[in-house]
């Protein structure tokens, strides 16, 4: 018999407005560049233009990848365990390796991150420091800024997420 477990959205029209918003601006240089390369005679200029272009299809293609992860991002939560999908990632996380459950407004100290972030996306990688105890390396999985965020924390990760009924999910987790 299949579990039946609580699925919990994430709020994505902030994230994926702006996202399409920066793609679409790359897409449009990325244009306007090959335009040039191919109208304007071989120079130092074309060639450094040519080489910025190949670094923009590498940054249009993460930022697909991005919107593609938002997208479908979601949570999933029973008793035993949560699943944390983002795209073609999953997480599974025991529900018997929570250590603690606390907000961002209850962390003191800096949060590092390092990943994509924009209004309405904050995924990557990092440290949040847990209250009482020092700073834990953490996957964030988040529409929100670090100080609007749920973490969960286990041993030695911690994980930031962004459910939009947040005070619903908190309750859940407790």
């Amino acid at each position: 018999m299949a579990r039946r477990m609580t699925q919990w959205e994430t709020d994505v029209r902030r994230g994926m407005g702006v996202g399409a918003g920066l793609a679409v601006f790359i897409g449009v240089v990325d244009i306007v560049s090959i335009v040039l390369l191919v109208t304007r005679p071989l120079s130092f200029g074309t060639f450094i233009l040519g080489l910025a272009l190949v670094l923009s299809l590498g940054l249009l293609a993460l930022m697909a990848y991005w919107l593609y992860g938002l997208f479908l991002s979601r949570y999933l939560l029973d008793r035993n365990e949560l699943v944390i999908q983002w795209g073609a990632v999953q997480q599974v996380v025991p529900m018997g390796q929570v250590e603690a459950v606390f907000t961002g407004e209850e962390v003191e100290g800096p949060v590092r991150f390092s990943g994509g972030r924009w209004p309405g996306h904050c995924v990557g990688f990092g440290e949040v420091p847990i209250p009482g105890g020092e700073p834990t390396p953490t996957l964030f999985y988040a529409t929100v800024p670090p100080q609007w965020q749920i973490y969960v924390a286990t041993p030695g990760l911690v994980y930031g997420l962004s459910p939009a009924q947040r005070d619903d999910f908190l309750e859940s987790l407790l």
